[in-house]
């Protein structure tokens, strides 16, 4: 059970962080600087701002389960 347990959230982590336009929000809040809000996200990564939530939801659902809040 541990290891099925184990490769369920393999593959959970792996779906949020499977997609370019993740990666690129995770490396550009990874940078020194202000913080910023989701329009400087997409202005910066040339996308919309639907499209930013979008992504960043998936993010913080995944930091959430791994925090243990879901």
């Amino acid at each position: 059970m541990t290891e099925v347990k184990s490769l369920e959230d393999l593959a959970r982590a792996m779906d949020a962080l499977g997609h370019p336009i993740r990666l690129r929000i995770i490396a550009l809040l990874k940078m020194n600087g202000p913080p910023l809000y989701l329009a400087d996200i997409a202005k910066r990564l040339g996308i919309s701002r639907a499209l930013a939530k979008v992504h960043l939801n998936k993010l913080q659902r995944l930091v959430w389960w791994y925090q243990g809040w879901s």
